[in-house]
């Protein structure tokens, strides 16, 4: 949900290159959900680059709703960094 697409040229057809996006998006992939002691934990990974943790800064709230509402049988926590990751708790 959270990623971003590369973004097409419009002259040549071909996909820009943006670094703090490909960055993002790979910070992105090491993002996991785990099912543990009847809980429900949604790890997300901290990118290392400022600006590619600001993007996913500006777009936690929404990945949060989303959670939220895909899994309306779990009450979630707000996401708390541990480590390198953002992790929220889900409990029944």
């Amino acid at each position: 949900m959270l990623v971003i697409p590369a973004e097409i040229n419009e002259f040549t057809g071909k996909r820009k290159i943006n670094a703090i996006t490909q960055t993002y998006n790979s910070y992105l992939y090491q993002s996991y959900g785990e099912y543990r002691d009847n809980k429900l934990y949604i790890c997300i990974r901290l990118p290392i680059n400022i600006a590619a943790a600001k993007l996913l800064d500006d777009n936690l709230n929404k990945l949060r709703e989303s959670i939220v509402s895909q899994n309306p049988d779990y009450s979630f926590t707000g996401f708390e960094r541990q480590g390198y990751y953002l992790i929220s708790e889900g409990t029944k």
